[in-house]
Parts: C-alpha cells; structure tokens; sequence
C-alpha cells in the first residue's frame, strides 16, 4: 500500500511538471490532461476535494475545446469523485450525464432502454438515500433521548447522593450531640452526687456536734448547780471557768436551725417527691425523714428535734403508717429508695 501511495505521489511531481510546460506553451490539450492526471492522482490518495478541483478544471477545457467524446469519461470521474464525498445526489447528476454521452450515438431503442434504466437507478438511489437520512435521522434522536436520560439520572443520582449526605452529616452532629450532652449529664450528675455525700457527711458531723453540744450543756449545767451550792473563792474560780466552757459549746438552738435550713436545701427535690407521692405528710414527718435518710439513731434525733426517744419511737411508727409500709418493710431502705 506504502508503495502505491508512493507511486501516486510522483506521478502527482511529473503531471505537475507537465501542467506548468504546458501551461508555459499555452497548450490546452496538455493542460486538460494533466488536470485529470492530477484528479486521479489526487483521488488514489484519498483526497476526493483536490479531485474534483482538478476533474472540474479538465471539463472545464473539454467543453471549451469541444471535445465531445471526452465528456462522457470526464463526468464519470467526477461522478465517482463526489461519491468518494458521499454527495450522492451530485454525483448521480453526474453519472446521468456520462450515461447520456455514452449512449449519444445510439438508436432510439438503446437511448429508450438506457432512459428506463437511469429511471430505475435514479429511484433506487433516492429510495436508498431516503433510508439512509431516515436511518441517520433516527440514530441522532435515539442518541439525543440517551443524553437526556444520562443527564436526568446524573441530576437525579446528585440530589439523591446530596440529600441522603445532608441526612446522614445532621443525624451524625444529632448523635454526637447527644453524646456530648449525656456526657455532659453524667458528669454534671457525678459532681452533684458528690456534692450531696459531701453535705450528708457535713450535716451528719453537725448533727453530731449538736447531741455532743446539748449533752454537754446538760453537763455543764449540772456542774453549774452544784458549784453554786460551794462558796468561797473555789466557788468563784469555778463559777469562772464553767461560763467559759457553756459559752464555748452551748450552740444547741443556733445550730439547730443552720441544721435544720441545710436539711431543706439538701432534701428539696426529695421533699417535693414525698409530697407528691404521700400528700398527708406534715413538714415535722418530711424532715424526720430526712433525719432517717442520714441514718441517725433515735437519741440523735430526739436530741435534733428537742423531744424525747419515745417520742422518736412513736413519730416513726406513725410514719411508717402514712407511707404505707408493713411490719417487714425497712423504712431507711424506703427512703433511700427515693
């Protein structure tokens, strides 16, 4: 193939020479060959467009020159150079004339037959360039209806692919939001708890403090009666040296009522369950049992609420009564619970 292209390709260098001699010597009938030397040189090399420029130059001198039995060769080539194009229909008008050159010197019956031939041609090659247009018209719209579904289901796809990524970033920030915030709680509610074993342990030790404190009091007072009975400067050493003491340790009414307002604000949330589950309740029964709550026995409270043990024994028992406990029921375990 190399070697044929190779060949055509210097037969384009002498008939390009030939035409300049030619065209020197002004002699058109050189010139006419060489330009169709060159179409055909031009149309081996699949170069259809140089072709035709050169077929057109050489019927253009055929005509001028009258050379009438050249024509019909001379359209044939053109013919065959459009059809290289796929420009049918010139082409076709083309071979029309070559046939009716061809055929110029024939009788009637030979030109008749040659007219019904050429009638049949011309209908099959319409009908043949009619599918072919169909075909094609029908393959860019099938092209057009793929494009526009790709592209529907691209958009489609994008937002589909968009709103499941905004659904999974906001439920993701929800769920580390929330993660965050009970963490938040737990540690909020661990601070809290030891807040409030902090202050059980404070008002236990002050409750404490305040039995110590009463029971020394009573103490003291029994000391202070019976120096009273002694005389002389013993009597004053001493008088002296029990004020003193009673003013260190007698504290009992101030810090029963400290006592007492810190058990409010410790025991609110717990107060505010009781009253809600148990509306019968008194504040007296509320706070014993707070008092409970801390586990404190009987003498600490009597002392706490300025009454006596029986009187603890029996507030209990009506206590146990109002929150509907039996005779097994633990009420420390009860009201812990809350």
């Amino acid at each position: 193939m190399n070697v044929v292209k190779k060949n055509y390709a210097a037969a384009l260098n002498y008939s390009k020479q030939d035409l300049e001699i030619s065209m020197t010597s002004n002699n058109k009938i050189g010139m006419e060959r060489s330009y169709k030397a060159l179409g055909y040189a031009y149309r081996k090399l699949k170069q259809p467009n140089k072709a035709i420029f050169y077929y057109e130059k050489s019927l253009a001198l055929v005509n001028e020159m009258g050379l009438e039995n050249l024509l019909a060769n001379r359209y044939l080539s053109l013919s065959n150079a459009h059809t290289d194009l796929k420009n049918h229909e010139i082409a076709f008008s083309y071979y029309r004339l070559y046939k009716r050159h061809q055929f110029k010197d024939l009788n009637i019956k030979k030109v008749k037959e040659f007219a019904e031939l050429d009638a049949k041609y011309a209908y099959e090659k319409q009908k043949t360039i009619d599918s072919l247009r169909i075909v094609e018209k029908q393959k860019i719209k099938e092209a057009k209806i793929k494009e526009e579904a790709s592209i529907q289901f691209w958009k489609f796809t994008t937002i589909i692919t968009i709103i499941f990524g905004l659904i999974f970033t906001t439920v993701l920030l929800i769920l580390r939001k929330r993660k965050e915030q009970i963490k938040l709680e737990k540690l909020q509610n661990e601070i809290l708890q030891n807040e409030i074993n902090y202050k059980k342990k404070d008002l236990k030790h002050l409750a404490l403090d305040i039995t110590n404190n009463k029971e020394w009091a009573l103490i003291l007072a029994e000391k202070l009666k019976n120096v009273k009975s002694s005389t002389g400067r013993k009597r004053a050493n001493e008088l002296d040296n029990l004020e003193t003491e009673i003013k260190n340790k007698i504290k009992v009414n101030e810090s029963t009522e400290n006592f007492h307002n810190q058990i409010d604000i410790l025991s609110s949330s717990f107060y505010e369950k009781l009253k809600n589950d148990f509306s019968n309740l008194t504040k007296n029964d509320i706070r014993l049992c707070s008092l409970i709550r801390l586990n404190m026995d009987t003498k600490q409270i009597a002392t706490l609420q300025n009454i006596n043990p029986s009187s603890v024994k029996m507030n209990r028992n009506r206590l146990r009564k109002k929150l509907n406990l039996t005779a097994s029921d633990d009420l420390h375990e009860f009201l812990n619970s809350y």
